[in-house]
């Protein structure tokens, strides 16, 4: 089953390119399908599966009590429950192991996905079209994606030093660059850092960076969340403070966006407004507070979300869930950072789980499958080749960065 399993994974990451068509999820439908056989493995679970399946089950179990009949709707798995596939690799790590390179997977994978990003652009300047989305339905699922391009250009031109390299690289950038994705450049340009001061073993630099992008919008939400819960119309206050399209994006994030999923998260602090409950306005409680309570709003499945993970899944899942989700990406971080196998799928992972991190501070990123598929669907032939390797009495001293 695993060499099956493997091209299925394989063609599922080539995929990744569009969400057009959403064949990249194929895999992912695949895995959860064979996911309960974790509990027949004969290893022990991993930390990473161990954090997933506790995810999974306050997620689903938030949903049964909120809206169960989502489970039977389509446009629930791609807004609302869209972590249900995105994280789906990381359930089955126990169960496939392998000894191919994704070192020589990945550069052909990045030749690949530019050839058709680049030729697609081209068409759509030809005929006119100017919004840089590629084979995507938003500039930020473009841009998402191409924070994993980048991370794969960056290291395999790091490493070789040749033009053509250089060239993909610098071809990627441009794509970035017309994407226009303030947040998936912000990303990027964090991965970048945090993967220099880690290599460097200055860990304590990319703690500061997490710091300090968590001030700020601390500040920020101290002076919007008020405007929040007095202004009857927010399209007023968005337009007094933005002067064009992005900065209207900006102002609909500090005035809107976040402070609706802080408003969820204040009514109900511990275990959240209920599961996909953060776009589901008007937002309705029962009591001005109370440890748990659900949403009373009408339920809603689109991309309304509170643009920033953190706030969503407070909002959604209270302290208990963010907890636990920051359990199960601290425990992401850990196994690329104790490993140092094939150093370029590393490399490329690191950057990739750091551009995710820091993107997810003004989008819902991590859980988004443009953006994180390409990452999961790495990160499990990575830790196939580890796991083997390892089960084979093939095993490398591991060296520690940040904790």
């Amino acid at each position: 089953m695993t060499k099956y399993t493997l091209l299925l994974t394989l063609a599922g990451l080539l995929f990744t390119v569009t969400n057009l068509l959403p064949i990249s999820a194929a895999p992912s439908a695949f895995f959860l399908l064979i996911s309960g056989l974790v509990f027949f493995a004969r290893t022990p679970l991993p930390e990473i599966t161990l954090w997933a399946l506790a995810y999974y089950g306050i997620s689903l179990i938030s949903l049964l009590f909120y809206d169960p009949a989502a489970l039977g709707i389509y446009d629930f798995y791609r807004y609302d429950g869209n972590f249900i596939l995105s994280f789906a690799p990381l359930l089955v790590l126990p169960l496939i192991r392998t000894r191919w390179d994704a070192s020589a997977i990945l550069p052909a994978f990045l030749l690949a996905a530019t050839a058709i990003n680049v030729a697609t652009e081209a068409i759509k300047a030809a005929a006119s079209m100017n919004l840089a989305t590629g084979l995507f339905v938003a500039t930020n699922a473009f841009g998402g994606f191409l924070m994993f391009t980048n991370a794969i250009a960056f290291v395999w031109w790091r490493q070789n030093r040749t033009l053509t390299a250089l060239a993909i690289f610098l071809a990627n950038l441009l794509l970035m660059a017309a994407s226009y994705s303030r947040g998936s450049m912000l990303g990027l340009a964090a991965g970048l850092l945090c993967y220099w001061f880690i290599e460097r073993r200055q860990g304590h630099f990319v703690a500061l960076m997490i710091g300090g992008i968590v001030a700020i919008e601390i500040g920020i939400l101290c002076y919007t969340y008020p405007i929040y819960l007095q202004t009857r119309n927010v399209m007023t206050v968005i337009a007094q403070y933005s002067d064009s399209e992005k900065g209207e994006n900006i102002a609909w994030r500090a005035f809107e966006n976040w402070p609706r999923g802080l408003y969820a998260f204040f009514h109900s602090p511990l275990l959240g407004a209920g599961f996909g409950s953060v776009n589901d306005m008007p937002l309705t409680f029962d009591k001005d507070f109370a440890l748990f309570q659900f949403n009373r709003g009408p339920h809603i499945y689109s991309s309304a979300h509170a643009h920033n993970t953190y706030i969503h899944i407070l909002g959604e899942q209270g302290v208990l869930g963010l907890l636990i989700f920051l359990g199960l990406w601290r425990a992401v971080y850990r196994f690329i950072r104790d490993h140092h196998d094939l150093p370029l799928v590393r490399a490329v992972l690191m950057i990739s789980f750091w551009s995710l991190t820091f993107a997810s501070f003004t989008e819902h990123r991590i859980p988004t499958p443009s953006n994180t598929f390409p990452f999961t669907l790495t990160l499990l032939l990575y830790f196939a080749y580890v796991a083997a390797k390892k089960e084979a009495g093939l095993t490398e001293p591991a060296e520690y960065g940040i904790a």
